[in-house]
């Protein structure tokens, strides 16, 4: 599957979704990086590590969806 990234209008591939570690990546994501009191340290934290993390959909209170940046497409959360 490919998606269109807001920012720049680029294609690119995503992730199976469906597979059970990619799945376990993003439960964990959604639940720390898009909702919480700490959100902004554990964004630091994946970007730190080398993950650009990005917002996808955001309204007043924040991030609603968002994706990794990876080696080989993007991981989308939320």
């Amino acid at each position: 599957m490919t998606v269109h990234r807001q920012d720049t209008g680029e294609e690119v591939r995503c992730y199976d979704e469906t597979h059970p570690v990619i799945r376990d990546i993003i439960d964990y994501a959604t639940e720390y990086l898009t909702v919480g009191p700490d959100v902004h340290l554990w964004r630091k934290m994946v970007r730190d590590a080398g993950y650009p993390v990005y917002p996808g959909e955001v309204d007043g209170f924040g991030w609603l969806t968002a994706y990794f940046q990876m080696k080989e497409g993007i991981l989308l959360f939320g």
